[in-house]
């Protein structure tokens, strides 16, 4: 049922590339993640990661447009536990990293804040589903001392829901556009399928950089 959810997601977005009014590239940047959880004891760091993948935006009109892409994505979060003393021994600081892996496909709409000149200024708003292709943790301790890492998969939710706005700058040169976008994302369910403790959300902010062709 999963894989055919996202047979049906990929299969589709393809069809968008027969519309008129179009552009369509790549993308990527680095993308800072962290969890929010309940109930548990310990520092929580973010994690950086990658974002990469293919967009497509669709011009309703000269001020708004509408945003689809397919990304890799890069999450998870570093969780800290500091140096402490037992009474017998002494036990280091360590660190728990979890790298999370997902194809994400958002679906934004953008206004353009001027149609004037060449340099387009905008603001965007949507949402994203991600589906998680594999989850690891790696334990650390003290400085280089890692630990294995260790599949997790099955311990997070294989779907994911965001809510996603930010704002960037379209340059158009020709019939290229180069794209530079910040945006924030909001996990809106519970991605905790076992790990302990209480309900689990993701945020992230991601700043990319995107090459596209007008059409």
């Amino acid at each position: 049922m999963k894989n055919a959810k996202l047979l049906i997601i990929i299969t589709c977005f393809p069809g968008i590339l027969y519309a008129q009014n179009f552009s369509g590239g790549i993308t990527g940047g680095i993308n800072f993640s962290k969890h929010n959880e309940e109930h548990f004891h310990s520092e929580f760091n973010i994690k950086k990661g990658i974002i990469a993948g293919f967009v497509v935006t669709y011009y309703l009109s000269d001020y708004f447009s509408l945003n689809s892409s397919i990304l890799f994505e890069q999450k998870g979060n570093v969780r800290t536990f500091p140096e402490y003393n037992t009474g017998q021994e002494k036990i280091p600081s360590s660190r728990v990293v979890n790298r999370m892996n997902y194809l994400e496909f958002p679906i934004l709409l953008a206004l353009n804040i001027t149609t004037s000149s060449e340099v387009k200024p905008k603001v965007f708003i949507g949402a994203s589903y991600s589906y998680l292709l594999n989850a690891t943790a790696e334990a650390i301790y003290g400085i280089k001392n890692h630990g294995k890492e260790i599949d997790q998969t099955r311990f997070w939710n294989s779907d994911e829901i965001c809510a996603v706005f930010g704002a960037g700058a379209d340059i158009l040169i020709n019939k290229i556009i180069l794209s530079f976008d910040a945006s924030y994302k909001q996990g809106l369910i519970d991605i905790n399928n076992g790990i302990g403790g209480g309900k689990i959300t993701s945020e992230a902010f991601a700043i990319t950089a995107g090459y596209k062709f007008l059409f």
